[in-house]
């Protein structure tokens, strides 16, 4: 997808360039309120999956199915 052709930037320095590489940094919570759930637990998911890390979502005990629905739109 898109999120794998993400590019890093170049930053002049003295004496050569300096570059940013883009890669995942590990695991992603997150952790969902009560009211809101989905979409509060969507933007957490969205970027973090884009770039490429692993997510963890706790879901708030009142809503627990919001967590099982994300995972069958992910499939």
């Amino acid at each position: 997808g898109g999120a794998e052709r993400l590019l890093g930037r170049q930053i002049p320095v003295a004496g050569g360039i300096d570059f940013t590489i883009l890669e995942p940094l590990g695991v992603v919570g997150v952790i969902a309120p009560w009211n809101f759930p989905m979409p509060i637990a969507a933007w957490g998911l969205a970027p973090a999956l884009a770039a490429g890390n692993a997510v963890l979502l706790k879901p708030a005990e009142t809503t627990p199915l919001t967590a099982l629905r994300l995972a069958e739109l992910a499939l």
